[in-house]
């Protein structure tokens, strides 16, 4: 059972990175009956931005660690925190920063429990409900929430509020450009001549019909 010993939760934006497997439209349920929402921001670790955001998220934990170890009386072991940096497949890391976020789709305890799920935005502010796939380039609001238990330690969750989708990669999809470079050679009609191309082509068919 977690030690009650509490701190407030701080109120962040991350800056743009790269969605690494998001769950940002409805909950995973891999592991949880529940459901959490998850989201990896892989974000570039020489940015001046990227290393504000991390000194937050370490400056929170620092603090409730502080006041663990005074409420206890004891030096508390410290959680892992939510940061990881990258490493390419021989174990080298690359610069980059993977930082987790999530929420669970259900908060509270015992009989006031409520659903909760962070909302989504477009690059100006409207509300969107498209499917956000890994490679899409985010900003995440969150709240940087510190807990203390005995077993895990002294950390931090980064607790996932809002998203805002700057360049959509929608879920299942696939862009020409991860696959392949542009080449010379046979271009297809825009979409609209398409279409109506095939119209001309469907009504050439009934015109001709034996029946």
């Amino acid at each position: 059972m977690a030690t009650q010993i509490k701190s407030k939760s701080v109120r962040i934006t991350s800056p743009k990175g790269t969605a690494v497997y998001p769950w940002v439209n409805e909950p995973d349920r891999r592991f949880d009956s529940t459901g959490v929402y998850t989201c990896t921001l892989r974000l570039d670790g020489s940015d001046n931005e990227t290393k504000k955001f991390i000194d937050a998220i370490k400056k929170v934990a620092s603090e409730h660690f502080e006041v663990v170890k005074r409420e206890t009386r004891k030096s508390p072991k410290k959680a892992d925190l939510p940061i990881k940096p990258v490493v390419d497949d021989e174990g080298n890391e690359t610069g980059e920063i993977d930082i987790k976020f999530k929420l669970k789709s259900q908060g509270g305890t015992g009989d006031k429990t409520w659903t909760q799920r962070p909302s989504l935005f477009d690059s100006k502010g409207n509300a969107m409900k498209e499917k956000v796939g890994g490679g899409s380039i985010l900003k995440i609001g969150c709240e940087i929430s510190p807990f203390y238990t005995p077993t895990l330690g002294v950390g931090v969750t980064l607790r996932l509020k809002a998203v805002q989708v700057l360049e959509l990669r929608e879920f299942g999809g696939s862009s020409a450009e991860s696959w392949f470079t542009k080449e010379d050679g046979f271009e297809a009609a825009p979409a609209e001549e398409a279409s109506a191309a095939s119209k001309d082509s469907e009504q050439d068919s009934e015109d001709g019909s034996d029946f």
